[in-house]
């Protein structure tokens, strides 16, 4: 008789196996849109020679860096997931396994933005700063998929979707914040939000930001009930973004 797969055991075979040709396709379609806009990158970098960038050019621009940007941090989330190693404790339970399912793929929601009734579709600033918070979004949307990238090649192979446990990094992004690539994702969704400010991107970037959120808080318990190391851990280094509140010392 053949032994029994747990629902755990079968999730990190998904992740190990089946995700790295998920994440593949990903980085295959940022490659295909640099192949098909080779031109207008080559345009740009002429002009930025030149010194003819216009404000109008950074939407393109951040359009080209975000996909170049993308296609190397699925590639990275690739190697992570295909070197990775040490697994310690597996996910168990509902939100160990489905809540960060919700995190990574969130934004495929956002291929129904066009079943959003029009009452949501309302600009929430005057028409006006449009231009200005698109360029301000580009920049910030660009510097979280940076960070992302950052934490990942830090995270390496400790690298899991699932909340899991294995080798615990403390060092180079995670000296300073405990979630550097959850960083990132925040900055990208507060990014397109300013590029797209509308009432219904609003909710979505609301929901995404929650999700990560508690998805970080469900990851840091199992850590901390593994290893006393990251309770201390925990507790000289920020969670989310480089800020600490000033604490009353004890007299």
């Amino acid at each position: 008789m053949a032994p029994k797969v747990s629902i755990s055991s079968f999730a990190i075979l998904v992740e190990s196996y089946l995700f790295p040709f998920l994440f593949g396709y990903y980085a295959f379609k940022s490659c295909r849109f640099l192949c098909l806009n080779y031109r207008i990158i080559l345009e740009i970098v002429h002009r930025i020679r030149v010194g003819g960038v216009h404000l109008q050019y950074i939407g393109l621009i951040s359009d080209i860096l975000y996909s170049a940007l993308l296609m190397l941090f699925n590639i990275l989330i690739i190697w992570a997931l295909l070197t990775r190693k040490n697994l310690y404790e597996k996910p168990e339970g509902f939100l160990e396994l489905f809540l960060p399912l919700a995190g990574t793929f969130f934004y495929l929601s956002y291929n129904f933005l066009q079943y959003i009734p029009k009452k949501w579709n309302i600009v929430l600033v005057p028409q006006n700063s449009l231009l200005h918070l698109s360029a301000i979004g580009s920049f910030v949307s660009v510097g979280g998929l940076v960070i992302a990238c950052l934490g990942t090649y830090d995270l390496r192979r400790s690298y899991g979707v699932f909340v899991q446990v294995r080798q615990i990094i403390t060092e180079r992004t995670y000296r300073h914040v405990r979630h550097p690539i959850y960083s990132g994702y925040i900055l990208i969704l507060i990014g397109f939000l300013l590029i797209v400010p509308k009432c219904y991107n609003f909710i979505l970037t609301v929901t995404a930001i929650w999700i990560t959120i508690l998805r970080a808080i469900i990851e840091e318990k199992k850590l901390a009930a593994f290893s006393p190391g990251y309770r201390e851990y925990m507790s000289r280094t920020p969670m989310i973004f480089p800020i600490t509140l000033n604490r009353k010392r004890e007299p």
